[in-house]
């Protein structure tokens, strides 16, 4: 009888494992759970056969084949990747332009080599860098907490203009047609001229302006805190029109084939005539959605606080799929990025994934060492990325690899073929 005591208490620490396993380690996929799988059975088997008073035969010992001589791969196929620790945190994503990474670190905007991270130049601001990057002609816009617009040389870092609003900027920076618009903490949506910094026009909303704007068609699309979003002229900043949600619109607008699409914190994703701001559909998440969307190939993809990741069709708001990952390192989901048929974010709780556009499979997953707070940006077949922690990370777009150490952990790669 004892036997069979001891077994139970065996099996109740084999499950305690295999919860550690799951939580811990990140195994989202079947493929993970039959690795963990084929573990456990041999060893359930032992124990039954030992509770039973039955000898269990070892398995037999696995014929090693002779090493096979190690190929050093062609220099295309070698591995790429690395981190960079810049400084205390990175608070909005980078920009990528020309083999340069841009991005904001504390009080500075830094330029790093997008080969291998290396500085190629800073530039201290007066105020925390909260703004994501946009460059244009060369020349980089970026905000911060100091309240002023800045106009750098993408080679140097030199400042070319700056402008004060008076309150921070953490909106990113658009730029259209000689143009650059931005939002700020002063409520309002401002247009300088690109190359001199000169005012063109602001309007002002109800509540903070936080999230990048996005241009389309002569038209200016921009959500406020005040919970509202708003189509501006370009050229004017006359009103088109104004639409109204039931929650703060923290996350800038995507625009496509006539609609714009935004999340709210009332827990929705909204899709809304581009002439008229009429709700063309709308669909309910689980919490609130405070990044913005992103459209590519008829599809809206959004997430949300909620831990889940949506995929819409963008013509009628139905669920093409919704991924879910069960990993603790998951939280909230930042802005995602669509290239090449896979949608790459980040999330809240420090990890990056990597999903197929169509199916919502899971291609790959790693961790950073802190939460990431903005969206990735992919280029030239890597994915750049930022955290808390105030590291810069470059992996492989296809793989997941890079030198992050990852909190001790490796890249999972969930290829679903």
């Amino acid at each position: 009888m004892w036997r069979w005591t001891a077994a139970a208490l065996a099996f109740c620490a084999l499950g305690a494992a295999l919860w550690f396993a799951l939580r811990a380690w990140g195994l989202e996929t079947a493929a993970d759970l039959a690795g963990l799988a084929s573990l456990l059975v041999p060893v359930t088997a032992a124990i039954v056969g030992w509770a039973g008073g039955r000898r269990v035969p070892a398995p037999p010992r696995p014929v090693t084949p002779p090493p096979r001589p190690r190929a050093t791969p062609a220099p295309s196929a070698r591995r790429t990747g690395w981190t960079r620790k810049l400084g205390g945190a990175v608070h909005a994503g980078p920009a990528v332009a020309d083999g340069t990474v841009y991005v904001g670190c504390d009080s500075k905007v830094y330029a790093l080599d997008a080969a291998d991270g290396r500085v190629v130049w800073t530039r201290r601001t007066a105020g925390t860098v909260r703004s994501c990057p946009a460059v244009a002609d060369d020349l980089l816009y970026v905000g911060s907490d100091d309240g002023k617009v800045y106009a750098l040389d993408v080679a140097t870092g030199r400042v070319v203009w700056s402008r004060t609003t008076g309150r921070p900027v953490r909106s990113g920076p658009a730029v259209a047609g000689g143009v650059v618009y931005v939002g700020g903490d002063d409520r309002r949506v401002h247009a300088f001229a690109a190359t001199t910094g000169e005012g063109v026009w602001s309007f002002t909303t109800g509540d903070v302006v936080s999230c990048g704007p996005a241009v389309a068609g002569g038209v200016v699309y921009a959500g406020s805190h005040d919970r509202h979003v708003y189509a501006l002229d370009a050229a004017t900043g006359a009103v088109r029109w104004i639409s109204a949600t039931a929650g703060a619109v923290g996350g800038g607008p995507a625009v496509a084939d006539g609609t714009v699409y935004v999340g709210s914190h009332d827990r929705r994703v909204y899709a809304l005539d581009a002439t008229t701001g009429a709700v063309r559909w709308s669909l309910g998440t689980g919490a609130a959605v405070e990044h913005g969307p992103r459209v590519a190939g008829g599809a809206v993809y959004a997430g949300s606080d909620d831990r889940s990741l949506y995929a819409l069709d963008a013509a009628t708001g139905r669920s093409l799929w919704t991924y879910t990952p069960i990993s603790r390192f998951s939280g909230g989901w930042t802005t995602p990025v669509v290239a090449g048929g896979i949608v790459h974010a980040a999330t809240t709780g420090g990890a990056v994934y990597a999903l197929d556009a169509a199916t919502g499979h899971a291609r790959w997953h790693t961790y950073t060492r802190g939460a990431a707070v903005s969206g990735p940006a992919v280029a030239d077949g890597t994915v750049y990325v930022g955290d808390g922690t105030g590291h810069v990370y470059a992996m492989e777009a296809a793989t997941g690899r890079g030198d992050q150490e990852n909190k001790g952990r490796e890249t999972r790669n969930n290829h679903l073929e």
